[in-house]
């Protein structure tokens, strides 16, 4: 079912994204702005959807303490010095935050779903 929920806000953001821009403003350099970043936020949903359902599965297993340690290193050592790089070195404004936090999500997806691989393969 959650992946099913993924692949419709993948969906729409996609179709949308030329549009949610005109919500907030009329100027053609923030809609495109927006339409730009809002790619990037679809990327970012996929992930952050997936690592909620791995994390639900850590806490069902009792092992908070490994998925707290996964969350620090993702977002505290992954994620937050790479938006900075991102930002500040190669100077990808806006976009560069968020690349960072997909950085970090994408981290702690791929070390979640190695944490179990029951919870993987379904069996």
């Amino acid at each position: 079912m959650m992946l099913v929920l993924i692949v419709v806000n993948l969906t729409l953001l996609f179709c949308l994204r030329n549009h949610v821009g005109k919500i907030f403003s009329s100027d053609p350099d923030v809609i495109s702005a927006v339409g730009d970043l809002l790619m990037i936020l679809a990327l970012t949903l996929f992930f952050d959807g997936t690592q909620t359902v791995f994390c639900g599965i850590l806490k069902g297993m009792g092992r908070q303490k490994a998925g707290s340690i996964v969350n620090f290193i993702g977002y505290y050592i992954i994620a937050l010095p790479s938006a900075m790089f991102y930002v500040f070195k190669l100077e990808w404004g806006v976009a560069g935050l968020w690349w960072g936090l997909l950085s970090g999500l994408a981290f702690v997806t791929v070390v979640r779903s190695r944490s179990n691989p029951h919870a993987v393969s379904g069996s």
